[in-house]
């Protein structure tokens, strides 16, 4: 199951299970969508565990799921990534390049640093 926890008013810190459900979407799509309605938010991932998905119904979900209400170029300004696996930071390269000017990854041990990087909004 994701876990999350508002870091700020803005800023919501989603940890990934070692294999995502389809169903785990589910409870973090609200917390998400109401941050979204008061403007621009950070968001770190924590993905540290996180080893693929449960079977292409949980990918599915989890590509609609930031397709359809995360919608990373309209209302991220900044995403944090806590990486636990070399091809996440393969990944996140992709992503900074791709999706949002505004991606970086963090190794385990810099958790803090990616917090106050999400909290403060500052490069």
């Amino acid at each position: 199951m994701i876990q999350t926890e508002t870091l700020a008013p803005n800023a919501l810190k989603i940890v990934l299970p070692e294999k995502i459900q389809s169903g785990d979407f589910e409870n973090v799509a609200p917390q998400v969508e109401s941050m979204i309605g008061r403007g621009k938010i950070n968001l770190l991932i924590d993905a540290s565990a996180f080893d693929g998905w449960e079977d292409t119904a949980a990918f599915r979900a989890h590509a609609t799921f930031v397709k359809d209400q995360v919608r990373p170029r309209q209302n991220v300004e900044r995403l944090a990534v806590i990486i636990g696996h070399e091809w996440q930071r393969a990944l996140v390269a992709v992503l900074s390049t791709f999706l949002h000017p505004h991606v970086r990854a963090f190794e385990k041990a810099e958790l803090a640093q990616a917090t106050d990087w999400v909290k403060s909004g500052a490069d």
